[in-house]
């Protein structure tokens, strides 16, 4: 449930944001008559990823055997690997973000389209809900499909709330730091990922089991089973019997991540953002 909290609340914010900057600009600028052309956006774009999500949800649901965890470690690796360039990406433009959706919004209004404010919209919402399903279906994967679905309503909503007190507010929000905790824990997230696919394709015989099993505490009362085992599986990825290979790529992943993350000397100047309904 952690884990699709996370990745619902981090992305869903993304995009609450990238509505509410948008909403903020025409209202400052006496276009509210373009909030229609938002939400039309928004709404195409949230479609089309539902359609997508069930689609590949159907497709995933079909497999059996080998070919399962086969398949199911290739997207949790696919996922893996956009989460990542997501974190850095989102790191080095919390800062401009806004700026740059106000120009597109300009150019929009310019052109005199129709379509043009939506399109704005829709392009920069579907980035962010069709990362959100592959990231979600990820999780999804071995998971308990309840506390999935808990995890990614409470996420949801709380993004929702959070893009509305950007626009209500218009005020300096510090998005590098949300983007910089967050980021920390989807790495945790997706070094989980990682290890949960090294599984899959043990069992599926594509890795052989190097060393063995590390440990064994399937039988432990706490971390072997029940809620909290379950929270540090969809948290961390933990597994009560992993192998070596497992805590390997989970470290690795961490480590090397976490450095260029972390370990690289920030850029001089303000870590907070401008106000979401500033003119550039």
């Amino acid at each position: 449930m952690g884990g699709a909290l996370l990745v619902t609340l981090r992305e869903g914010f993304e995009g609450a944001l990238i509505v509410s900057i948008v909403l903020a600009y025409l209202r400052q600028i006496g276009r509210r008559d373009a909030f229609r052309q938002v939400w039309f956006g928004v709404v195409a774009a949230l479609g089309v990823s539902t359609i997508v999500g069930a689609a590949a949800y159907h497709l995933l649901g079909g497999l059996e055997g080998d070919l399962e965890h086969i398949v199911f470690a290739g997207v949790s690796l696919v996922a893996v690997a956009i989460l990542t360039w997501m974190i850095f990406w989102m790191r080095s433009q919390s800062r401009t973000i806004g700026r740059r959706l106000r120009q597109q919004v300009e150019r929009a209004l310019e052109s005199e389209s129709r379509l043009g404010v939506a399109s704005v919209a829709f392009f920069a919402v579907l980035r962010e809900s069709l990362e959100t399903v592959l990231f979600m279906l990820a999780l999804l994967l071995g998971a308990n499909r309840l506390e999935w679905a808990i995890g990614g309503a409470l996420g949801v909503v709380g993004a929702v709330l959070l893009g509305y007190l950007a626009y209500q507010g218009g005020s300096r929000i510090n998005l590098r730091l949300f983007f910089t905790i967050t980021g920390a824990l989807l790495l945790v997230i997706a070094a989980g990922l990682i290890a949960k696919s090294v599984a899959w394709l043990q069992e599926s015989g594509v890795v052989p089991i190097f060393l063995g099993h590390v440990w064994d505490l399937r039988e432990q009362p706490v971390v072997g089973h029940g809620m909290v085992s379950d929270l540090l599986h969809g948290l961390f990825g933990w597994n009560p019997w992993p192998s070596a290979l497992e805590v390997v790529a989970w470290l690795l992943y961490v480590a090397i991540v976490g450095w260029l993350l972390f370990g690289a000397r920030p850029r001089s100047g303000t870590s907070q953002s401008e106000p979401v309904g500033q003119r550039a």
